[in-house]
């Protein structure tokens, strides 16, 4: 016989310090499953039928092999869209006696461009183009997108606005997505807030770290720059109506 709780319950209990029913059993990361199912729909039932508590994300999140084949989906969460002013260009580049291919990418913006390179591997994920946001960059970063002061008018142009169609696309998801909790009792989650771990992204681990000793002023300025982009995004979601936001900062510790 059933305890009268639904998942929902169970999971805001357990965030929340209290004692639930029982200890739910929620995977923050299921990709095996993820990548067998056709929509977020039909994975959170399959996770259902497992007797999990599943969660309902806000956006929905993409299948992960269609997030890499596009920008817009280099971050979970919101699509990331460039202004139309910007331009991108991905070049590959085959150098004598190296396996793997160097890739270089170009924004070119109102404030001036701002450029990367990276060195591939065989595990690269990203074909000819190097994406604006993920881990496979920091460690094969060959140059980094954001490296001193000069570059920062450029960041602010390319960091831009929301465009108001995938504000209304959001709205929409948004709603069904909700009704599809609502009806089956299970949490709502947005996704994701981000800030060091952009830094990092765009700046380099080991060149971030130094620079906070070295010119804590332009440092502080990236944060910033980040921070009101992450800002506006999360304010979006958060007026949509999530139960739990969740915000990445692994590299932060």
């Amino acid at each position: 016989m059933g305890s009268g709780w639904s998942s929902r319950d169970r999971m805001l209990a357990a965030l929340s310090g209290k004692v639930p029913d029982r200890v739910p059993c929620s995977f923050m990361i299921f990709g095996a499953l993820r990548k067998r199912t056709r929509n977020q729909e039909e994975f959170v039932q399959r996770a259902l039928d497992l007797g999990l508590d599943a969660f309902v994300e806000i956006p929905p999140r993409r299948n992960d092999l269609d997030r890499r084949a596009y920008d817009a989906y280099d971050l979970y969460g919101l699509p990331v869209r460039f202004p139309l002013e910007v331009t991108v260009t991905d070049r590959r580049e085959d150098l004598p006696g190296v396996a793997h291919p160097r890739v270089h990418r170009r924004y070119d913006t109102p404030a001036g461009p701002l450029t990367t390179t990276v060195d591939t591997s065989a595990d690269w994920l990203h074909g000819d183009r190097v994406p604006l946001f993920d881990d496979y960059i920091v460690p094969r970063g060959v140059k980094r997108l954001v490296e001193g002061p000069a570059d920062l008018p450029a960041l602010k142009r390319l960091l831009g606005p929301l465009p108001a169609a995938d504000l209304r696309a959001f709205r929409e998801e948004a709603a069904i997505a909700k009704k599809f909790a609502a009806d089956r009792g299970l949490l709502t989650v947005g996704e994701w807030g981000v800030l060091f771990d952009a830094v990092c992204w765009l700046c380099g681990m080991e060149e971030i770290a130094l620079r906070a000793v070295e010119e804590p002023e332009f440092v502080e300025e990236v944060f910033t720059i980040v921070w009101e982009w992450n800002r506006a995004r999360m304010e979006i979601v958060l007026e949509a109506g999530v139960d739990l936001w969740v915000r990445r900062g692994w590299y932060e510790n």
